[in-house]
Parts: C-alpha cells; sequence; structure tokens
C-alpha cells in the first residue's frame, strides 16, 4: 500500500495512525450500552461477504492498512470468524472493539486480531489476561463521575485491573452522542487536569484531546474533538461507505449550567486545535 489517497489529514499532534477503516458488521448487540454511538443499534441487518470484500477493495483502493471489526457488536455476526481471516489474508492490520461478552466467540479470533480493544463492563472484562491472549489487548474504561468520584478512585481501580490482566487501560470520558452521554460527559477533575497542563503536555488520539494520567496512564476527553474535519471511513451492514459516523446530536436537550462549564475550555481547544508543531 502506498501514496496516500483517502484525504486523512492528521492533527500534528495525533499520537495514532488514522489511515483506518471501520467496518460495521451489524446493527445487532447483546449489550445495552445507553451512551452507545450508533444511531441504529440493534436493527437486525448484517455485513454479507460480497459487501465485505467490497470493504477490503475500497480500503486498499484508499490505502488504509488498518481495518476495524466494529458494530453494533461485531461478534454477532455468523461470519466474524471468516471475515478477520480475509482481512489478514489481505495483509491488514486488524482491530476489533467488543464488550468482550463473548468470550469463547472471541478466543476463535486470538490467532488472526492484532488488537483487541475491550469496553469495560465490570468484572466479566477483567477475565481477559494479556498473558493468553496473541493481540494486544486494550481495556477501554470510561469515567464518569458516577462511576469514579474522585481521580483517587480512577487511579485506584486503574491499578487493580492491571495488575488482575497485565492488558493496557486506557480511560476515555463520554463522548456527546446522545442526551445520556451529554448529561454524563463532564468529568471535574479530568477538566480541571486539562485546564491546569500547558499545552505542549496535551496531545491528540484519534482526534481528542488526551494526556497522562499521574500513573501514565492515557486520558482522552471524547467531548474535545481536536481535528473536527478529518474523514473516518466506515461501511454499515447494508453496504453503504461513509465518510462520517452519524450521531444523535439533533436530539440532544442543552444544558446552560453545563455548557458554561464547557465553554471555560473552549478558548485552550482552539489553541490546541490550531497548533503547527
Amino acid at each position: 500500500m502506498s501514496g496516500r489517497n483517502n484525504a486523512i489529514t492528521m492533527h500534528p499532534r495525533e499520537r495514532l495512525d488514522l489511515n483506518e477503516f471501520f467496518t460495521l458488521l451489524t446493527y445487532r448487540c447483546n449489550g445495552n450500552c445507553p451512551f452507545c454511538i450508533e444511531t441504529r443499534i440493534n436493527e437486525k441487518e448484517d455485513l454479507t461477504a460480497e459487501s465485505f470484500e467490497k470493504a477490503l477493495a475500497f480500503a486498499h483502493e484508499h490505502d488504509l492498512p488498518h481495518f476495524f471489526l466494529h458494530g453494533g457488536e461485531p461478534t454477532m455476526h455468523p461470519l466474524v470468524v471468516d471475515f478477520a481471516r480475509r482481512a489478514k489474508e489481505e495483509g491488514f492490520t486488524l482491530e476489533m472493539f467488543t464488550n468482550g461478552i463473548k468470550f469463547y466467540k472471541i478466543r476463535e479470533l486470538n490467532g488472526l486480531l492484532d488488537e483487541l480493544k475491550i469496553s469495560y463492563r465490570g468484572e466479566l472484562s477483567l477475565e481477559y489476561r494479556q498473558a493468553d491472549w496473541k493481540p494486544r489487548i486494550v481495556l477501554e474504561v470510561l469515567a464518569t463521575v458516577e462511576r469514579f468520584p474522585t481521580l483517587e478512585d480512577l487511579l485506584g481501580f486503574i491499578k487493580y485491573a492491571r495488575e488482575k490482566t497485565g492488558v493496557v487501560v486506557f480511560v476515555n470520558t463520554l463522548n456527546p452522542v446522545n442526551q445520556y452521554s451529554y448529561d454524563r460527559q463532564y468529568v471535574p477533575y479530568l477538566e480541571r487536569m486539562f485546564m491546569e497542563l500547558p499545552p505542549d503536555e496535551i496531545y491528540c488520539y484519534s482526534n481528542k484531546a488526551t494526556f497522562k494520567l499521574p500513573d501514565g496512564t492515557n486520558a482522552r476527553l471524547g467531548n474535545k474533538n481536536l481535528n473536527p474535519g478529518h474523514a473516518k471511513y466506515s461501511m454499515s451492514p447494508d453496504g453503504v461507505i461513509h465518510g462520517r459516523f452519524t450521531r444523535h446530536l439533533d436530539t440532544i436537550r442543552k444544558d446552560p449550567e453545563l455548557e458554561a462549564k464547557l465553554e471555560l475550555a473552549q478558548e485552550k481547544v482552539m489553541l490546541l486545535r490550531s497548533v503547527a508543531c
């Protein structure tokens, strides 16, 4: 793969290679997350094998070497293992984002995936021990005030999770894509860290403002987009290719008090968007 042909513009401080393609294998899901970013969750539509081949061809043509199996919940698709094998045969770096519930189905992907991202869902998620798996495992932890009232609570959980599993732990705040996540996006101690840190200690991770917690863990603020114009290529289960993900933004009822808190960070967000080095 050579010669970028995808119109993706990286933020100067981006830490990831965003030349990636997301394949939504299905809208079906065996979870019920109120913060889900997918607008059509649980519609009964699965990607066909023919459409999957078109996704592979598009990713090749547009030089997108990182291939994501996504959903809904990708393990609900009956051909998820076959699709993973095809993507590896085509030479892609293969990643999957999952809730981790279908442990034994995911086990079938052990020799195929390069990275397995698991959304933390309680003790079930901590059954994934890095020593037992070939792919790099990343435990994606959503930080809310309800779950982690203080920074000490969050750091204590991270320490516990690392010691039990040996996996990489990554902290995210909620991306305000629907009412539930909008109402819970603000985590005061993380917002305070963002405001107090010098700009050169804040970087971009998948287009969002990110910084290190005191223990070295990456904390990514889902409500602070540093590169809002970037393309994000995906194929939905109906076989249609998109340059953006659809969100629930038109249904959100804004809260004036929360908006005032968020506005305090806007000047810094705009500075980081314009950074040139």
